[in-house]
């Protein structure tokens, strides 16, 4: 997982989904997601510097400051993102700072979702509707060289996992994306000194399971649920 900046992108391949022309996410960002410019060097979670669970490496970036590691290490998953529990944070820290957190609040399995023309059935049977909060700090941009960074928070950065750990596809469908009215949903996109809670909308019928952020599959947090139906 790595912190991103706006002028440098990596082609991620297709997105699931079409962009619906309402959205505020501009279509030329359908088939690319911000890829790792800056890594914050740590032994779990695929480059970062976890906010609660410092861990020392070699590979630490230049703007930030290393952390020494915890006696006890974060339980982490298969995949390789840490455990956390519905309601608990997962964070990035630079020089000891907090600059980026998410947290997962909640998880509700749904059969039909409201849309503009009504309720929306998903592809799957089911939609996962996660209650999502992010958060970054005004040095956000100090840790990131003074660049105009951002962080992901597209449905194409979570990962869900069934209750056999097998992660599933084809979340991000265009049923999913037409859940709920813009100002109910998490922005794609944060920056620096932002905060912002929403839904996120994926369509898989799974209810009991895992899910992972973790944005272009380079470490994260992993919540599991017992989804609310």
């Amino acid at each position: 997982m790595d912190v991103c900046k706006r002028t440098e992108y990596a082609d991620m391949g297709d997105l699931e989904r079409n962009v619906h022309p309402d959205r505020r996410l501009a279509t030329s960002m359908k088939r690319r997601i911000a890829a790792a410019v800056l890594g914050v060097g740590a032994v779990v979670a695929g480059g970062f510097a976890l906010m609660s669970t410092p861990a020392t490496s070699d590979d630490l970036s230049d703007t930030m400051a290393p952390v020494e590691a915890e006696s006890t290490q974060p339980e982490v998953s298969e995949p390789g993102h840490v455990l956390k529990s519905v309601g608990e944070s997962g964070g990035l820290i630079s020089d000891e700072s907090e600059v980026f957190t998410l947290t997962v609040h909640g998880v509700q399995s749904v059969t039909t979702c409201p849309g503009r023309a009504g309720e929306i059935p998903p592809t799957s049977g089911r939609f996962l509707v996660l209650d999502v909060e992010a958060v970054t700090s005004a040095e956000f941009t100090t840790a990131a060289d003074g660049s105009d960074p951002f962080m992901p928070l597209l449905a194409e950065t979570f990962v869900v996992y069934d209750g056999d750990g097998e992660p599933q596809v084809g979340l991000a469908t265009e049923a999913a994306w037409n859940c709920y009215p813009d100002d109910e949903l998490l922005p794609g996109f944060i920056s620096a000194g932002e905060h912002a809670r929403g839904f996120v909308v994926l369509d898989t019928g799974v209810a009991h399971g895992s899910v992972a952020y973790s944005p272009g599959g380079a470490g994260g947090w992993e919540w599991a649920f017992d989804a609310q139906e």
